[in-house]
């Protein structure tokens, strides 16, 4: 008998760059463990039309949005489907597997404050709940280090006016001129920062000595276009392809999903010129900042940072000030806390040995400082972080 391979679809709009790069990813997956043939939907005109469906032409979908009559004709005749639509809304018996929008929030916030800027911001979307997502985990994670957030966020119209991105960049405009600088702040796509970066040049504002600036989606068609390369968030979105495929082959087989609603990130921050404290006009500042980020759980000392930037204590701690707002010794603690809560989330390390790691001589300090800054005691924090991240 002729062998015949399994037909699976995947209906996802390749005029976006996520679409295509989960399309990469499911195809490496099909390459290392299967051979479907694969079929690319890109105008979702397949879930218009029944005969695939009726005619059992596809064994599996993989589907970028959530279109709930689709999927209700496609579970009336068993047909397996995975949803990799970055939206909440579920339907009863189709898997999710989805970007973690609070960890990417989490993730841009990290980058920026180990930058040490002195006031941050957000420029999101209203109307979109992974724009909310990811405001919520950069918001939380900038709380835990004692900063505040200005925040900005309008609605994104779906088929708005085609005047609408410059009435949108004047409020941009008006609301960047008012920010506290040197300011740092964190959009929620890429298309968001590019509209950001025009604004700040409307406004007369530098980036990044005034402005610096992140994205999500390590678009490299946005990043590159405008005067400045734009710093952002890549999402990885290959490897929740794999995973998505991973979950079809299994449901496909008969095995139910571990989990109906998958959240994945493994990315990482492109940084840029955008958000480069090199920017700073500073040189022995840049330094100075550049030893803290290297060496700061080595036991480094402010001594030895003044003699690093070859500044007396008191002048780096005045330059210091006047550019970022806050001191040395304020950067190298933030530093420390923030491999801190790496280990304390990633490893089942001990807290001595933590301590150590990040620089400390002594566990009990270790525990004061984290408990003065963040709010939280390191086994709290621990607690609380491992249990927002479970199923």
């Amino acid at each position: 008998m002729q062998y015949r391979p399994k037909q699976v679809a995947l209906v996802l709009e390749t005029r976006f760059q996520e679409a295509n790069q989960l399309i990469d990813g499911i195809a490496a997956f099909n390459r290392a463990h299967e051979r479907w043939q694969l079929f690319v939907d890109s105008g979702e005109r397949s879930t218009l039309d029944s005969e695939p469906l009726t005619q059992g032409t596809w064994n599996g979908v993989i589907l970028g949005r959530h279109l709930p009559g689709f999927l209700a004709r496609a579970a009336a005749q068993k047909l397996p489907c995975v949803e990799v639509a970055d939206d909440p809304r579920r339907f009863d018996g189709v898997p999710k597997v989805r970007p973690d929008n609070l960890a990417i929030g989490r993730k841009a916030a990290d980058h920026l404050l180990r930058q040490g800027f002195p006031s941050y911001g957000f420029c999101g979307f209203s109307n979109e709940h992974w724009s909310l997502q990811r405001r919520t985990g950069f918001v939380s994670r900038l709380k835990q280090s004692g900063k505040t957030c200005q925040i900005i966020e309008t609605a994104f119209p779906a088929n708005g006016p085609s005047h609408w991105s410059l009435d949108e960049e004047e409020l941009l405009t008006a609301w960047v001129s008012r920010c506290p600088r040197p300011v740092a702040i964190f959009c929620c796509n890429d298309y968001r920062a590019a509209m950001l970066l025009g604004a700040c040049g409307r406004a007369g504002l530098m980036v990044p000595t005034d402005v610096a600036i992140l994205g999500t989606n390590n678009n490299p068609h946005i990043c590159g276009l405008g005067p400045t390369p734009l710093s952002s968030v890549s999402l990885d979105l290959e490897h929740i392809g794999q995973i998505a495929a991973g979950v079809l082959l299994d449901l496909m087989g008969g095995k139910p999903p571990a989990r109906s609603d998958q959240l994945v990130f493994s990315g990482e921050v492109i940084p840029r010129e955008s958000s480069s404290i090199d920017a700073l006009g500073d040189a022995q500042v840049s330094a100075a900042m550049q030893l803290i980020r290297e060496q700061a759980t080595q036991g480094l000392r402010i001594d030895q940072i003044c003699q690093h930037a070859h500044l007396s204590r008191s002048s780096l701690e005045r330059r210091f000030r006047r550019l970022l707002g806050h001191s040395p010794q304020d950067m190298l603690r933030n530093e420390q806390l923030h491999h801190a809560r790496c280990l304390l989330i990633q490893t089942d390390k001990k807290l001595p040995e933590i301590a150590e790691a990040c620089g400390f001589e002594h566990p009990e300090h270790f525990c004061v400082v984290f408990k003065r800054i963040t709010g939280m005691t390191p086994t709290g924090y621990r607690r609380q972080m491992k249990s927002a991240s479970s199923p």
